[in-house]
């Protein structure tokens, strides 16, 4: 099993969070509510950075033909990930959530 593959999609999907991150910071921007803006922000920069790196770091032959289960890991991996990703900027807001408040946030869509 080719681990590299799998985070180097988690990756990919951290970057892509990072720049959907942005879409609220820019609504909280307009809103005048400028410390939800700053947080998303910054965990825009933190996802991207994080999603780079990693991504620097697992580039190897992922273009090659995934197994069936590094296809199932794959698909835990990333809903994990999406949804950890998604829990960040809930967490730090200032609603003032737990993290397990956040995760369930995040998950429940």
């Amino acid at each position: 099993m080719r681990l590299s593959l799998i985070t180097f999609l988690c990756a990919l999907i951290s970057i892509f969070w990072s720049v959907l991150m942005l879409a609220p910071a820019f609504v909280d921007y307009m809103y005048a509510d400028f410390a939800n803006a700053r947080i998303f922000v910054l965990c825009a920069l933190g996802c991207a950075f994080v999603g780079a790196l990693v991504s620097a770091l697992s580039y190897r032959q992922w273009m090659d033909k995934a197994s069936l289960k590094e296809m199932f890991l794959m698909t835990s991996c990333v809903w994990l990930t999406s949804c950890l990703l998604g829990a960040i900027p809930f967490y730090f807001s200032t609603l003032g959530l737990s993290l397990t408040d956040a995760v369930f946030e995040s998950v429940s869509g």
